[in-house]
């Protein structure tokens, strides 16, 4: 953080003070391009069944009607709050 506001000011000193800004908006869109091109989900596995659609109603709703999300304390969040 120290050399970027010392590299801005320096930037800012030599040319204009709104050169700083475009630079780190360039560097901020090569670093995303660079984060897309080489970030993959290693253990992201699509389902492939065909019979179901991809936003199906029934799977968002499946784990709101499961014991566990009708109980008032999950019992791993008993010990934080007694």
């Amino acid at each position: 953080m120290l050399v970027g506001t010392v590299s801005g000011g320096v930037i800012a000193q030599v040319t204009n003070l709104g050169v700083p800004y475009i630079v780190r908006a360039l560097l901020l869109l090569v670093t995303m391009f660079v984060a897309l091109r080489f970030m993959r989900d290693i253990g992201f596995k699509p389902d492939r069944d065909s019979s179901r659609t991809c936003c199906s109603s029934t799977a968002i709703r499946r784990p709101m009607g499961s014991p566990a999300w009708r109980q008032r304390s999950w019992p791993g969040c008993r010990s934080l709050v007694a």
